[in-house]
């Protein structure tokens, strides 16, 4: 189960310390329903409450979303390390943090709209004291970095922007990206249909897909269907009681895309698309690879191939090769 680092709690806890409950409660209950309803942090987070709110009720998961996400990275591309880094609509500083922890960031750009963020992300970065941490306010419309970086992130950011402005910054953050760029939204079926405009423009620019497809051509899903992924995270005490929670645990869906310089590792052969279905009998296995869509049954009298078919989980890469004979995956089985 995934979770905020330690250290990281830690300091969002003290950080915290005085805010008072209900009012927590209340300006999370605000923020959330905002951003179901797709508005800007710029009309929901204005103060430092506000900010803090947000980290304690969303935080958490939109950093293990970022996180798994940076774990493909890694098994992409095990050799892998960047030195600098864009956080790019940086809210709290999440895709910073989440990167810091899995690579050795010299100097991370942390950038955003927002000054409550900023001043938030500016606390929380003191959990990473070996970075040199820049902090950059400005409209995401229209920009674009001065300097390249070897690794930028957009996490959970670009869904603030029109369709437009956010493809067009999709382009320019491609160009000054020196290693991999990383895009993480929201698992909805609009955000992931506008994940796959900027994933042809990264092919069209000459992007290598590393994950989560294991091909650079057109999404093979049926038109109904959207490719998402889902995190299971801890809850603490301080993120049920300002949800108004009882489940020690969330999940959160996202949908993600990375793009890397063609030197930069090696999509996986093949993609879990679903939870496997398993019976006494045999396991089902919902996969995207090179060749397409396929439903790959694995019956247990084929011992080798059971063994690994009944370990794989949804979103897992993996080199298993399927049984084609199973055939394409239906629109009804696709769909979550």
């Amino acid at each position: 189960m995934s979770g905020l680092p330690a250290a990281l709690h830690a300091v969002l806890e003290r950080v915290g310390q005085g805010l008072d409950a209900m009012e927590l409660r209340d300006k999370a209950g605000t923020i959330s329903g905002h951003y179901r309803r797709r508005g800007t942090s710029q009309g929901v987070v204005r103060t430092e409450a506000d900010a803090l709110a947000y980290a304690v009720t969303r935080m958490p998961a939109t950093y293990a979303a970022i996180a798994m996400a940076l774990d493909e990275l890694l098994a992409r591309a095990p050799d892998y390390a960047p030195g600098n880094m864009i956080d790019v609509g940086c809210g709290p500083g999440t895709a910073f943090l989440a990167a810091a922890e899995r690579f050795k960031i010299g100097h991370a750009r942390l950038v955003d709209h927002n000054s409550a963020f900023l001043e938030l992300s500016s606390r929380l970065a003191a959990t990473e004291p070996s970075t040199a941490v820049e902090h950059v306010r400005c409209e995401l419309r229209g920009w674009e970095p001065v300097e390249p970086a070897d690794l930028i992130i957009c996490g959970y950011s670009l869904t603030e922007l029109e369709d437009a402005a956010a493809a067009q910054l999709v382009t320019r953050l491609w160009r000054r990206t020196r290693g991999a760029l990383l895009i993480a939204e929201p698992g909805r079926p609009a955000d992931y249909r506008r994940l796959l405009v900027w994933r042809r423009l990264l092919v069209a620019e000459g992007a290598t897909i590393l994950a989560p497809c294991p091909h650079a051509l057109d999404c093979p899903l049926p038109a109904e269907d959207w490719c998402h992924f889902s995190v299971r995270l801890e809850r603490r005490k301080a993120h049920r009681a300002a949800k108004g929670a009882a489940l020690g645990y969330e999940d959160e869906k996202v949908s993600y895309l990375i793009a890397a310089r063609p030197d930069i590792g090696a999509p996986a052969k093949a993609r879990v698309l679903r939870r496997p279905v398993q019976s006494k009998v045999r396991v089902q296995v919902a996969l995207c690879g090179a060749a397409g869509l396929v439903n790959s049954s694995v019956p247990s009298r084929d011992k080798a191939r059971h063994s690994i078919a009944k370990r794989l989980d949804w979103g897992d890469a993996t080199e298993f090769l399927p049984d084609t004979s199973a055939g394409p995956i239906a629109a009804a089985e696709a769909a979550d």
